[in-house]
Parts: C-alpha cells; structure tokens; sequence
C-alpha cells in the first residue's frame, strides 16, 4: 500500500489536486444519480405493465424515487471515504481521507463527517473555503470530525497556467450544459442562453491556447512536471470536446421549434405594449379612443402596424365597465407561444392580451 504523507499543507499544488478531485466527484454524483433515475424509471414501467393500478401509487413512488437519488449517492461516497477506500475523484488524484493520526475512517465517522460537509457547504461554500485560510487545508467539516486529506504523491508540482487550462476548460464544459437544455426545453430564458453562448466563445479558446501555450512553453524549457503535462492536456481536450458540440448546438438551434417559438412571445409582448402605447397616447391627445388600428397609422402614431405570425393582426377591441370606454389588445394565437418562466421548463399560453389600466396579462396553461 502507498505510504500516506504526514505532512498537510496549502501548497497550490495539493489544493489544486483536492479541487480537482472535487469537481470529479461531483460530475461523478450527478452521473450516479441520473443512472439510479433512469434505472428507477425503467423499474416503474416494466411494472406498471403487468399492474394496472400502478398508476395510482405513482405520486408517491416518484417522489421516494427523486428522493433516492441524493441519499444513495451520500452513502455511496460515505462508503468510498472509509475504511482507506477512494472516491473516483480522490483515487485519480491519490488522495485519502484520514484522522489527525493518519488512519482511515470508520464508515460511522465518515457519515458524519458527509453530513457536516453539507452544513459547510450551505452558507455558500463558506465552510469549504475555509481549507484556504486554515493552516493544515482544512474545512469546517475536517475541523470538527479531527479529519484530513492526505494525500499519496510525494513530489507533486503543477504549473498556474496548465492547471488554468483545465478549469476554463472545465468551466466551459458547465456553462455548455445551460443552452443545451434551452435546445431541449428544460429551461427557457433567452437572454441567459446567449448570454452563456457569448461566454463560451471566449472561454473555450482561452482554455486551449492557453493549454497549448503551456505545452509549448515546457518542451522549450524542458520541464518534467507530469502533473503539468496533463492538466494541460485535460484542458485543451475538454475545449476541444466542448467547442465541437458548441458547433452542433449553434446548427441545433436555426431548427429548434423551442427558440423559435420562444423568440415570437418575447416579439408579441413586446409588439402588444409599443401597439397600447400608440393607442394611449392617441386617446390623450385625441379624446377618444381610435376605432380601429389603422387610425394609428393614419395620424402618424405608429409607421406601421406590426403582425403576429404569419402576417395577422392583432385583435383590437372597446370594452365598456361602468361607463367608462377601454381598449383591449390580444394575440390572436396565443397557443403558439411559449410561455418563457426564465430558468423553469415553459408553459403554452391560453391568453396573452394588453387592457388598459391593468396592463399585459398572460395565462399559461
């Protein structure tokens, strides 16, 4: 067996190695988690066909099966951080979690220590955070329990910039994942997914020249720093991967029904407020509300009536309510739209209309 280091320090290096570890173990869980949904879901209709009444206990079965997820995932990692055991981001990285002497953990001791590691993460990853300022690396949760990460390498250097590599890479990789579910509809807020798309143009070939920058840099000075070579290489792979779906995303979306439909609410809306505007504005200066909508061409209140869809019109109508006259705008195809809900799945709109005094209304389904 490895012989583990006595000696915990802060050193960039070994932080580096223990963050590294980290967002392994966390794209690790978030897989985990998603075979046991998906392998749970499978489990339900394989048995909702041979029982018919399944249905009716599926508001509670999915739930429990939601709930599932995050604590198997705990006691999965409990388990890997016990007893000399490795987590996959800790065995990559040749760490261990051990006591103030250096021996392993029970499996007892390190459930609670996974749970106070919940309570530092909480007040924003304060508790965590605080591995930079204490003196042996450690967090509030290690402070507690007497715990540390110990690691097996000895001699382990890696450079500021191939390990800057590897985190814009990384950082990219995350940042990929929220137009993407834009394209697949899981969220729907336009400005957020350009927004990211923006952003990953400019992190995605940051992380690879700076990657190959690193590489070219140390076969000139002939460095053999392993680590180095390879957060270089992690980086500059993960921006490739990334920048090619990137690619394939930005052909997705010209043909994604979803944006599309999304792009058409935010126009309608907007259409419907610049077309209540004109009216109002016409109604002050002219006393009376306008017949119809071309009364605001007619008198210069707006260039040109805007169409919703396919060339038609917005309906335009004079209500009256306790003798007073108002004006009502709508969409005259409401369930076409998307209903956006920023990072929420959307909705299909029932209604979508301008009253005067109560301002846009939109019921979604």
């Amino acid at each position: 067996m490895e012989t583990i280091r006595k000696d915990q320090n802060k050193s960039f290096s070994f932080l580096a190695l223990r963050f590294t570890a980290f967002i392994l173990n966390a794209l690790f869980v978030c897989l985990f988690m998603v075979c046991i949904y998906l392998g749970g879901m499978i489990l339900l209709a394989i048995i909702s066909l041979r029982f018919e009444n399944i249905h009716e206990v599926s508001s509670i079965l999915l739930p429990a099966l939601v709930a599932i997820c995050p604590v198997s995932a705990f006691l999965f990692l409990t388990y890997k951080t016990s007893g000399g055991r490795q987590t996959p981001g800790n065995k990559r990285m040749g760490l261990f979690v051990v006591d103030k002497d250096g021996a392993f953990l029970h499996f007892s001791k390190s459930m609670v220590r996974g749970l106070l590691w919940i309570v530092s993460a909480l007040p924003c990853g304060l508790g965590l955070l605080w591995a930079l300022i204490d003196h042996s690396g450690r967090g509030w949760h290690d402070m507690i329990m007497g715990t540390r990460i110990a690691g097996t390498q000895e001699d382990v250097h890696i450079p500021a910039m191939a390990f800057l590599s590897f985190i814009l890479g990384m950082l990219s990789l995350f940042i990929f994942s929220i137009p993407l579910l834009h394209v697949i509809g899981i969220m729907s807020s336009l400005a957020v997914m350009w927004m990211c798309m923006v952003i990953l143009c400019i992190l995605i070939p940051l992380a690879f020249i700076i990657g190959v920058i690193y590489k070219i840099i140390a076969g000139i000075r002939k460095e053999k720093s392993t680590w180095g070579q390879r957060f270089a290489l992690y980086g500059i792979r993960i921006a490739l991967l990334t920048g090619i779906m990137l690619l394939f995303l930005a052909v997705a979306i010209p043909s994604n029904s979803n944006i599309f439909r999304l792009n058409q609410e935010i126009k309608c809306e907007e259409d419907i407020r610049r077309i209540a505007e004109s009216v109002e504005n016409y109604e002050q200066t002219q006393k009376a509300l306008p017949e119809n909508l071309t009364a605001l061409t007619e008198h210069g209140y707006l260039e040109k009536l805007p169409t919703f869809g396919l060339q038609e019109e917005y309906v335009y109508r004079i209500e009256m309510d306790h003798e007073r006259r108002y004006f009502v705008l709508e969409c005259p195809k409401p369930h076409t739209l998307l209903k956006g809900r920023c990072l929420l799945p959307p909705k299909g709109c029932r209604e979508v209309k301008y009253i005067q005094g109560r301002g846009l209304i939109v019921k979604t389904e």
